[in-house]
């Protein structure tokens, strides 16, 4: 069923509501101040409500969740009171009956992707007409989402992100229809509808005609303990776009600027192969021009705002009809390589994330896939070191629990080594890692690597590490 093309062709307008006091968060904020842009560049503005940070104040104060050890465990016996439920309800029953089985419950925090806070989704078999029962069910699994927001404020990554950010608020919740096509989840033993994007894409750019972008089926999902979401993320391959279609590399999953070839795009020309092989993201022999008209309406937003993060989802398989479900404006940083005495340099690589350069004089050398007490107790007592990290995988990187914020929050800079880069950073292309500054330089290697970086930086005074993501540059340097 194409919703959208229904809609449209109804005149359908999107609902754009906000329930609770003071202003909505700042995704929604940002989201807002480009609608006019999003929609000139023949984009769908999304069908949303915003809950304010304030509407939650009452069920975090009267919770005991603000003062309690496990805050999330008080969230999740913490009920609405019957006036906030209603107004759920009434945000619920305000989308139209063809978007209001399958709504996205998005924490509305950082503007820009940062991927710390959670994001659910509730679900109900569509029918043409919502009984007072399917709206309980919905309006619980909206509840159970919303408390699971903010019970993701609590956790260790959001409260280190958020000290360093300034940040005080606690989230509001952006809630708005899941787009895309809509098929039975198999994987259930109740019949339970799912709606999954064919395509969606993470942008940020353009920076000098370059952009990083992440392209993949599916969004949202959640593996937190009491969670259950009729959604699963599903971003198996990426791209890197640079400029126009016409230059494309393959990059391995959710590393920023990362191409299997460092020279030769793997599809120069027709990309609908590529997307062939992720899980059949296009139904039609023309994949080629659906991209050059999505990278064209890019360019077009673009033109309007200038350079932004962008999330995008296709609400069908030939691409016609694609919505903004993001957008916030990125400041990008513009950095001169630095001059390295050609003795200097001890690993140069194409590897980055982000753009900066630290400097320092302290190293930490570490290894595992989980930090000890005096890796942890380093980096509250340090700051501005350089982390040398040898991990066995990478999806340990940058995980509360393993190496998580807590491990490397004061670190000048990161060498990640690991025997494959790939999937550090998950969908929002290491949006939070960029806001904090801490560049990332990858090599790919075995345990004996580190040993080898130890003698190579024994005795030297001074690090440096260069990182430039969208030129694809990362160097580490001693002196």
């Amino acid at each position: 069923m194409k919703r959208l093309h229904i809609l449209l062709e109804q005149g359908h307008t999107p609902i754009q509501l906000k329930i609770g006091n003071g202003n909505p968060g700042p995704k929604t904020c940002a989201l807002l101040q480009d609608e006019h842009a999003i929609k000139k560049a023949g984009f769908y503005f999304p069908d949303h409500v915003a809950f304010t940070p304030r509407f939650f104040r009452r069920i975090l104060l009267e919770s005991g969740a603000l003062k309690d050890k496990n805050p999330e465990k008080k969230l999740k016996t913490a009920k609405f009171s019957p006036k906030e439920k209603e107004q759920i309800r009434d945000a619920i029953m305000a989308f139209h009956p063809l978007l209001r089985p399958y709504l996205m419950v998005r924490s509305d925090d950082y503007a820009s992707g940062v991927g710390l806070w959670h994001t659910g989704g509730a679900a109900i078999r569509f029918t043409e007409n919502i009984s007072n029962n399917q709206l309980k069910m919905l309006a619980n699994s909206v509840e159970l989402q919303m408390k699971l927001v903010l019970a993701s404020d609590f956790r260790s990554n959001v409260r280190i992100f958020k000290e360093k950010m300034g940040i005080v608020e606690n989230p509001g919740v952006l809630l708005m229809p899941a787009f895309g096509k809509i098929g039975n989840d198999s994987r259930r033993d109740e019949e339970v509808h799912m709606v999954t994007p064919p395509i969606s894409i993470n942008f940020l750019g353009r920076i000098n005609e370059l952009a990083l972008v992440a392209v993949g089926a599916g969004m949202g999902g959640a593996n937190e303990p009491f969670a259950h979401s009729a959604f699963k993320r599903r971003i198996e391959f990426g791209i890197f776009l640079n400029g126009t279609l016409g230059n494309l590399h393959a990059r391995k999953p959710d590393w920023p600027a990362l191409t299997l070839n460092r020279e030769t795009p793997i599809w120069p020309c027709d990309i609908s192969k590529y997307l062939d092989m992720c899980r059949q993201h296009i139904e039609t022999d023309s994949g080629f021009e659906q991209w050059e008209r999505i990278n064209k309406m890019i360019g077009d937003l673009l033109e309007i705002t200038g350079p932004r993060y962008l999330e995008m989802v296709a609400d069908d398989c030939e691409g016609q009809v694609w919505v903004v479900t993001q957008s916030a404006p990125f400041a990008p940083r513009i950095v001169q390589r630095p001059k390295i005495e050609e003795g200097n340099k001890i690993h140069e690589t194409y590897l980055a994330l982000g753009t900066s350069i630290a400097k320092g004089t302290e190293i930490r050398f570490a290894s595992g896939d989980e930090p000890n007490e005096e890796d942890i107790v380093f980096n509250q007592t340090r700051s501005n070191y350089l982390l040398v990290l040898y991990i066995r995988h990478i999806r340990n990187f940058n995980k509360p629990g393993k190496w998580g914020l807590e491990s490397f929050s004061n670190a000048g800079a990161v060498v990640l080594i690991t025997p494959i880069v790939s999937g550090a950073f998950g969908s929002h292309l290491g949006g939070h890692m960029r806001e904090l500054g801490i560049p990332v330089i990858g090599i790919e290697g075995c345990a004996d690597r580190i040993d080898r970086l130890k003698k190579e930086l024994t005795g030297k005074k001074q690090w440096l590490v260069y990182a430039d993501e969208f030129k694809r540059q990362g160097v580490l340097a001693a002196e």
